[in-house]
């Protein structure tokens, strides 16, 4: 494990987010109700809207986004060994995302159909998470990422939306380069995340034995993506659970709306989904895929080549 001394470097950053965010319009009239997240430098403790320098930059950046606890005790050490710490080993600076810091959230938080956040709000706490590492001086803002998992996995979809992304295109916001879902589901009956209007590459990783996703995901949605985003690829995992990373939460079970489901660490998937996630990134930052088209000339060109509706 890297040591503190190295791990850190000093970041002029408090309340960045929420300086650079104000002015935005994404999210619709709920903003309101909750205030911007401000990440912290790492004077601070804990993980918790917080950001992390290597030691060598490569110039990346990654948000991380957990899943719909937000930063918990029982998830916090998992995040920092299993993502954290690999990605500062990989030369990115790192954020990770709490959704309830400062927002009187509590139990189920965001969970369910009941979530404390609106899903506008959550979007855009995807976005300030991005603005706020691509304002650190050496970021190449065309190399920010997301990676999140569960409800972090669907948000960072969903924020890369066509929809979304012309809105932050306006405001001169930078869009994620690329994201990467770990056992994210892609549609609800309430709530649909990862579509084929996504408007960036995808790597989205899910497990055979996962209760908790529904069936939203399908090899149509899939190849539709890929044949826009030849780099972007889809992960099944045999014999995984929801969760397979979470040494933390090895045997919790929980009672969901499509069944019970057992959480299973396995050591040998997260290492290979850890692969995946940095041999996926290392594309962009190697500069083996060109850089992105606007969401406005993607939506043009796909109107062009379907003009005899697909439907």
């Amino acid at each position: 494990m890297i040591s503190a001394t190295k791990i850190f470097a000093f970041l002029s950053l408090v309340a960045i987010s929420t300086s650079v965010c104000q002015s935005a319009t994404i999210g619709g009239e709920s903003d309101g109700r909750h205030p911007d997240l401000a990440y912290k430098t790492q004077l601070a403790t804990g993980i918790s809207n917080r950001i992390f320098q290597p030691e060598t930059s490569n110039g990346g950046a990654v948000l991380f986004l957990p899943s719909c606890s937000g930063v918990q005790h029982f998830n916090s050490t998992d995040i920092r060994n299993n993502w954290v710490n690999l990605l500062l080993e990989n030369g990115y600076t790192v954020a990770v995302t709490d959704y309830n810091e400062g927002r009187n959230a509590s139990r189920p938080w965001n969970c369910g159909k009941k979530k404390h956040l609106s899903h506008s709000r959550l979007v855009r706490d995807v976005y300030n998470g991005v603005q706020a590492l691509a304002g650190i001086s050496g970021i190449d803002q065309d190399k920010v990422f997301t990676v999140g998992t569960s409800l972090g996995a669907q948000i960072g979809a969903s924020a890369l939306d066509a929809r979304y992304v012309k809105q932050a295109e306006k405001v001169g916001w930078v869009v994620a380069r690329a994201h990467v879902g770990l056992y994210g589901g892609c549609s609800y009956p309430s709530q649909t995340y990862l579509s084929k209007s996504i408007t960036r590459p995808v790597l989205w990783m899910s497990a055979s034995d996962d209760v908790e996703v529904g069936e939203g995901c399908n090899s149509w949605l899939f190849n539709s993506i890929r044949k826009k985003y030849p780099e972007s690829e889809f992960v099944m995992y045999d014999g995984a659970t929801h969760c397979w990373d979470c040494r933390q939460l090895n045997g919790y079970s929980k009672k969901t709306y499509y069944g019970v489901q057992m959480y299973r660490f396995d050591e040998e998937i997260t290492t290979d989904s850890q692969n995946a996630v940095v041999t996926f990134l290392e594309k962009f930052i190697s500069g083996s895929v060109g850089p992105p088209t606007k969401a406005s000339e993607t939506t043009n060109s796909n109107k062009k080549s379907s003009s005899g509706s697909d439907r």
